[in-house]
């Protein structure tokens, strides 16, 4: 799984750090990046439901009718609203979304299972590592220690 691999990569990297005070946020930004933007994992979905795909035959997801966004995509190609660039585009957007939340957690997993984390607070203000790692606006500042 890729989220696992990458996670596994975070951590290895991590460890050469060990007693450092790091930005934390680069990092796991750059490996979820990597995760959910793999184009070649889109053009791959595209390419397969492409070959399957039939003009004006829709796939419907669920017990309200809504239907399947790639199908609409494919529709719209066939009217020529839309070119393979656009829906790949439209396609990564929509992973990107839906994975985003499930990639950080993975992140998040691996770097608590490995480490000790010392957030660095600014002022007498003392937050949870929870609120600090999803709620930031500002460089996440992290001494990392081995388990």
């Amino acid at each position: 799984m890729v989220m696992e691999e990458r996670s596994r990569a975070l951590v290895e990297k991590l460890k050469t750090m060990d007693g450092n005070e790091v930005n934390l946020l680069p990092y796991i930004s750059d490996c979820t990046l990597c995760t959910i933007c793999a184009h070649s994992f889109a053009e791959n979905v595209i390419m397969e439901r492409k070959k399957t795909w039939k003009a004006g035959e829709q796939t419907v997801i669920d017990e309200i009718g809504r239907l399947a966004m790639l199908d609409l995509l494919l529709e719209a190609e066939s009217k020529q609203e839309i070119d393979l660039e656009g829906i790949r585009e439209e396609v990564n957007t929509f992973m990107f979304e839906r994975f985003a939340m499930l990639v950080m957690k993975c992140v998040l997993i691996g770097i608590c299972r490995n480490f000790r984390l010392f957030p660095r607070v600014k002022g007498a203000k003392s937050l949870l590592l929870a609120d600090i790692l999803l709620r930031t606006t500002e460089p996440l500042f992290v001494k990392f220690v081995q388990r």
